[in-house]
């Protein structure tokens, strides 16, 4: 029988006091995860860096990155304010490419899962709500504090500060209240840390939810 998230939100979203101030890491979430890109058209890629996964860093030194079989392409990131970054790329060729996030702050960094590269007119891939969530699981950064199965961390940083939600299961309406504002649910502990609220669209929360509530018959990602 499911547990409803609010008894379980202590031990599987919430990240111990411990654990939270473990040494130089940082979380990057990316703000805008596209389904897919045009072909030579410049695409942004934005993000925040946070330390521990709560306070914006900033005068980081980054860099993004497109690669598709030997071609690269690359961009350093500017910083518009606090912990606020964006690189404008533009991919040569269609295709399947992988962006990486060099974020400047030790081994803290991101690579996406693979965006497909459309040419001008192209038809733009179909994806579920489940693998939208996925893709935003890497992107958002929380694969960063939890594992989960169904996603391979690569050569990424992780620092699993909070519990794994392979096997978790929530209220779908309790999960999209949290997601939307982590804040309802305080620390279990008195100064404790919590996730922060990362400003996620209402379709993003849809995608996300249907991921953590769906997740284990997907395949681990490459």
């Amino acid at each position: 029988m499911r547990r409803t998230l609010s008894t379980m939100l202590p031990s599987a979203l919430i990240v111990s006091v411990g654990a939270y101030y473990l040494g130089g890491w940082a979380v990057l979430t990316v703000d805008e995860v596209p389904d897919y890109v045009t072909a030579k058209t410049p695409v942004t890629i934005a993000y925040v860096a946070r330390q521990h996964g709560a306070e914006p860093l900033g005068k980081l030194d980054g860099v993004v990155e497109a690669r598709s079989g030997s071609t690269v392409v690359s961009a350093r990131a500017k910083e518009a304010r606090t912990g606020h970054y964006s690189a404008s790329l533009t991919l040569p060729h269609s295709g399947s490419w992988t962006v990486s996030i060099t974020s400047g702050f030790g081994p803290s960094n991101a690579k996406l899962m693979p965006i497909r590269a459309i040419d001008f007119g192209g038809t733009p891939p179909a994806l579920t709500d489940m693998e939208r969530g996925r893709r935003l699981y890497v992107a958002k950064g929380c694969i960063t504090c939890h594992v989960h199965a169904a996603v391979s961390p690569g050569e990424m940083i992780q620092v699993k500060a909070a519990p794994e939600l392979t096997q978790k299961r929530y209220a779908a309406d309790y999960l999209a209240l949290y997601l939307a504002n982590p804040s309802i649910r305080p620390p279990s502990t008195p100064g404790g840390a919590q996730m922060p609220n990362l400003g996620l669209k209402p379709a993003e929360i849809a995608a996300l939810s249907a991921f953590i509530n769906g997740a284990s018959v997907v395949g681990s990602a490459k």
